[in-house]
């Protein structure tokens, strides 16, 4: 039974939660991030990216550079740019994205929910990764952004869901990036109840998006079981029913043909692929067939039924196309080592699988049919691993918004 609580969320008054909430340092730009630091004082990039402040940051150990990102954050809440709630609550996150909303309830999730099967994962964590933000969580003391698990949908929940949408949220704003983000405070004590009550009956969740933010959560917690009462025995997570959860593909650009000419690498591909030239551009429709783009011209090609093989893994579509393309054709062995192979979301569309071929960065791309919730269920359930960029998830959460002290 999984153990979801209500917590006292450190984050920002009412009027600075635009200011506050940020994306991950990674989506911006090196100028981008510069004018973002210069011209907002109130970003939670300044936390997490204290090295714009720091001279000789680059020379000092981790633990030194984890201090700082505590000192910033000490900052901020002597600034007030940060508070911490009186009572605990549950947090209701809406974020609405072109015509996609996403819908999700944050709190605290039990972490040794994750190392007695509760919490699935369907990916690999590296152990030094694992420790290192293990560190992180020990000198920083705080989780910035919820890890995204995922649920079946519960009537319960989705009718308290309902009712606190029905009323005016804590926050709503748009950011730049054209979303529109609105969070509810949840502080009646039935409305809680009813929530921990229900999550702890649906029996299993599944890591969206934080799997090695959960691995090291639940590391932190057992060096700490004696302290019996800490907040470090939870950390910050966002449930999300299935039904809000938006699963999109994961394309890929290869940058050459592995020595062969088109037609010889297209000869190759018919021994078990069904190749047909097309007019426009292509996103399969369902599984085991893929666009390919090439040479300006688009192809479906669709896996013979005689080359299919069996097993969970094996019917992926990610799978697919590394042992029947990428490695025994194109001679991409190891797609996260291989620095011939890129990633596109499907986010992105077709325009930018064009565009990174026709730039000559790449020599050929391939769209994906999408894998679903029941994909990722199955192969969690069966404790196997997706191959490496197997799914893009959305939403993607902003960090700031609420923080999880774990020095509470």
């Amino acid at each position: 039974m999984p153990d979801f609580k209500p917590f006292r969320a450190v984050r920002p008054p009412r009027d600075r939660a635009h200011l506050v909430g940020s994306r991950s340092y990674i989506n911006y730009s090196d100028d981008g991030l510069r004018d973002k630091l210069k011209g907002n004082p109130y970003t939670f990039l300044h936390v997490i990216m204290p090295e714009t402040k720091y001279d000789d940051f680059k020379n000092l150990e981790l633990q030194e550079r984890f201090g700082l990102v505590k000192k910033e954050y000490r900052r901020f809440l002597k600034k007030k740019y940060l508070l911490q709630d009186e009572t605990p609550n549950f947090y209701l996150y809406r974020q609405t994205k072109k015509k996609n909303q996403y819908i999700g309830i944050i709190g605290g999730i039990a972490s040794c929910d994750y190392d007695n099967g509760l919490i699935k994962k369907h990916e690999q964590t590296l152990t030094k990764r694992e420790a290192l933000f293990k560190k992180y969580l020990e000198t920083t003391s705080f989780n910035a952004e919820p890890v995204l698990l995922a649920y079946q949908d519960s009537e319960v929940v989705n009718r308290i869901t309902e009712k606190v949408l029905s009323e005016r949220p804590e926050y709503e704003f748009f950011t730049t990036d054209k979303v529109k983000h609105e969070l509810w405070v949840i502080n009646d004590k039935a409305r809680q109840g009813k929530i921990t009550e229900e999550i702890k009956k649906i029996g299993a969740l599944y890591i969206a998006d934080g799997h090695h933010r959960s691995a090291s959560s639940a590391l932190l917690s057992r060096e700490c079981l004696k302290e019996e009462e800490s907040q470090k025995s939870h950390f910050m997570a966002m449930l999300i029913p299935k039904s809000s959860l938006k699963i999109f593909e994961y394309n890929r650009v290869i940058k050459d043909l592995n020595g062969l000419s088109v037609d010889d690498f297209i000869q190759k591909l018919s021994q078990e692929f069904k190749i047909k030239k097309l007019e426009k551009a292509y996103n399969p429709k369902k599984k085991h067939a893929f666009g390919m783009y090439i040479d300006n011209s688009w192809y479906r090609i669709k896996l013979k039924k005689s080359s299919l093989e069996s097993g969970i893994i094996e019917q992926l579509d990610t799978y697919l196309l590394t042992h029947k393309i990428l490695t025994p054709i194109l001679g991409i062995k190891d797609l996260k080592t291989d620095n011939r192979a890129g990633f596109i979301s499907g986010v992105d569309g077709l325009d930018a699988i064009q565009h990174a071929v026709n730039n000559k960065n790449f020599k050929i791309g391939f769209t994906l049919f999408p894998a679903s919730f029941e994909d990722l269920k199955k192969v969690s359930d069966a404790n196997l691993t997706m191959p490496p960029k197997s799914t893009w998830i959305e939403p993607k959460l902003r960090s700031g918004l609420t923080i999880y002290n774990l020095m509470d």
